[in-house]
């Protein structure tokens, strides 16, 4: 157990999925910080630039003042550090470049089939999974569905893209939960957000994007740099260690239910009856997936190191 979980009486397991659980709430503020970015002229180029470059400078000051120490390491996490920004920031193209050809209704849904590719590979790998967990993504995935509206219809561009995106974050999460092994959280996100900084820089000069000069649009980006990237992924991250990829993937369908819990809050959206019930199998999956929660992956349990 950690220091919080052993002062609390928390098992390790338990607060893992609360970490999920609250970083995804977290991470889901940065859906309206990006319609008030892009109402005020920025693009997804320069949004993803901006936004991992402002993370990348929040992560400095802790990196040298915690973990100075892990400023060097072996060539196979550096190269789990690339592979890691490379499928990361690919997933993040690939999404919202089908969020510029199709309406959310149908990207979400075709994005968070991710859940069911993270199941299959971590079955690939020779892992044990329980029917519980095929239950809960199934229950889950029709909760993101009627949720969204229950949209089927979608052209071949906006389905191969929201396919790609769910494939690379799907292996972005197995990757990362491999290099939490070798490296200490902080270390993993913010090499993680220097090499994306990079490669989105690459992408929005080569997009010939303006700057953005609106006051309103940076703030947007800087507070979906400091809340839902740094802070949403420093307990992502965490829990994701405590708990593994997979039940990770499964907890995170309950996104899309705070994005419109929070649109609700935020911008007085009402929820529909159809999406009302999709709220309810997604809540259902939740229970689900923590019901199962009580048996650890040795994998993981013996290598868990905190913050």
């Amino acid at each position: 157990m950690s220091r919080i979980s052993g002062h609390l009486k928390i098992p390790e397991r338990t607060l893992g999925a609360t970490l999920v659980l609250v970083a995804g709430v977290t991470a889901s503020t940065g859906a309206l910080l990006a319609k008030v970015a892009y109402d005020q002229g920025f693009a997804p180029q320069s949004l993803l630039a901006i936004r991992f470059l402002i993370s990348a400078m929040t992560m400095a000051p802790l990196m040298l003042v915690f973990s100075s120490q892990e400023l060097h390491f072996r060539w196979q996490s550096w190269l789990m550090l690339i592979l890691l920004a490379v499928t990361n920031l690919s997933a993040a193209w690939f999404y919202f470049s089908a969020l510029e050809f199709a309406r959310a209704s149908i990207v979400v849904p075709l994005y968070f089939t991710y859940p069911a590719l993270v199941l299959l590979f971590t079955r690939l790998s020779g892992k044990g999974l329980r029917p519980a967990h095929f239950g809960a993504l199934t229950i889950g995935w029709l909760g993101v569905w009627l949720l969204s509206g229950a949209v089927l219809s979608a052209n071949l561009r906006v389905l191969l893209f929201s396919l790609a995106a769910a494939g690379l974050f799907a292996v972005y999460l197995m990757i990362a939960q491999s290099l939490l092994l070798r490296l200490s959280i902080r270390a993993s996100l913010f090499y993680g957000f220097v090499f994306m900084t990079l490669g989105a820089a690459l992408l929005w000069a080569f997009s010939g994007d303006p700057v953005p000069n609106s006051l309103r649009g940076w703030l947007a980006v800087t507070f979906m740099a400091l809340i839902s990237t740094v802070a949403a992924r420093l307990m992502y991250y965490a829990g994701l260690k405590r708990i593994g990829s997979h039940q990770t993937a499964l907890l995170g369908l309950a996104e899309p239910l705070s994005v419109l819990l929070l649109a609700g809050l935020l911008l007085g959206e009402r929820l529909r009856p159809l999406e009302w019930l999709g709220a309810a199998f997604i809540l259902i999956s939740g229970a689900l997936c923590l019901r199962h929660l009580q048996r650890p992956l040795p994998d993981l349990q013996k290598h868990v190191t905190h913050c």
